[in-house]
């Protein structure tokens, strides 16, 4: 169960649900093109990204990103410094992007086995 903030506090909140297994590594994060060195952004990146740049202004606005799957050493490796106390995505191109106060990263797993 999560609990967040009441209506009377004044939150509000925004989640994003992300199934892991259902895309393939290169579409949840981002990928490099080797030729051009152009970034191609994935759904986790491209939803951070999103959050990032409408976070001025709106530091109440609480934000949940769900990843709603079993937890895969594949794809969650990539969240290491994300989850630790960095709070920073670093990207393929050496760009870091760091996690707001007001995120949240989730995991909805079947079983804790």
């Amino acid at each position: 169960m999560i609990v967040g903030p009441s209506a009377t506090e004044g939150g509000e909140g925004v989640s994003y649900v992300i199934d892991p297994k259902a895309i393939s590594e290169d579409s949840l994060y981002d990928t490099l093109d080797p030729t051009t060195w152009e970034r191609n952004n994935g759904l986790f990146t491209n939803i951070l990204q999103k959050v990032i740049d409408n976070v001025r202004g709106q530091d109440t606005k609480r934000h949940w990103i769900i990843f709603d799957g079993d937890v895969d050493p594949k794809w969650v490796e990539n969240l290491n410094s994300v989850l630790d106390g960095n709070k920073f995505l670093t990207l393929p191109n050496g760009e870091r992007l760091s996690l707001p106060d007001n995120v949240q990263i989730m995991f909805d797993v079947k079983s804790l086995k």
